[in-house]
């Protein structure tokens, strides 16, 4: 639902449900595993500025899939994410830019803890969003941290921000530098998914990031 109370401020709440259906092992049934995302969104403009949040919470019956009778129910969902960015539009000589700054954190611990999105598409960073999205994201974290596939904020406090200028500023070229620094929320979820090898710290690292694109024309550009 969408809720958009005057000029320069919007909000919507959202709710999903994702249902896994268990089998049974050794004569011992476990019933389904059920998960629930319940969120709201809120947007405030003012002139050339922005801010937007997001808060998502995990609720639900958590039930690992069955593999032997010995395993017990995983517990409630419980985890929760928050989102921040915001930014300011700016004519600077003959350049119109745009600064922004970006906040995220999603909790962690263990399965039921971690933040539990449904199809989560969150990637901050050129490098690290797109090879963590893609399951290549332990290239890129300490070693033994059992990283493995990450789409969302599960386990994960993000801090970024850049400037970009649009292509009326530069022609046909679009140019954006950034900044992100990733690290885990809970180290002790991070270890407990590479099992008893030490990952060290909590920081995953920085990340710099210069992107241009080239837009050729409506359907077609090159970028870098």
């Amino acid at each position: 639902s969408d809720v958009m109370p005057g000029d320069g401020l919007s909000g919507s709440a959202y709710l999903y449900n994702q249902n896994t259906m268990n089998s049974t092992a050794g004569g011992s049934v476990k019933g389904d595993d059920h998960l629930y995302v319940a969120g709201v969104k809120a947007k405030v403009t003012r002139g050339p500025v922005w801010l937007k949040a997001e808060l998502a919470k995990n609720f639900g019956n958590n039930r690992p899939a069955v593999t032997s009778s010995s395993i017990t129910p995983g517990g409630h969902y419980v985890g929760w994410a928050l989102l921040v960015n915001g930014g300011i539009k700016a004519d600077v000589a003959a350049a119109a830019l745009t600064a922004w700054g970006e906040f995220g954190v999603g909790s962690g611990g263990t399965s039921n803890r971690n933040f539990q999105p449904i199809n989560g598409n969150y990637q901050p960073g050129t490098i690290f969003g797109r090879f963590a999205a893609s399951g290549l994201g332990g290239a890129f974290t300490p070693a033994n941290a059992g990283f493995g596939s990450n789409n969302s904020l599960s386990n994960l406090v993000v801090l970024g921000g850049g400037v970009k200028a649009p292509p009326t500023a530069l022609g046909k070229l679009n140019a954006s530098v950034s900044l992100w620094n990733m690290r885990f929320k809970d180290l002790t979820g991070a270890k407990a998914a590479a099992g008893s090898a030490s990952i060290g710290k909590k920081n995953l690292g920085t990340e710099y990031d210069l992107d241009l694109t080239w837009n050729h024309s409506d359907n077609v550009s090159i970028s870098a």
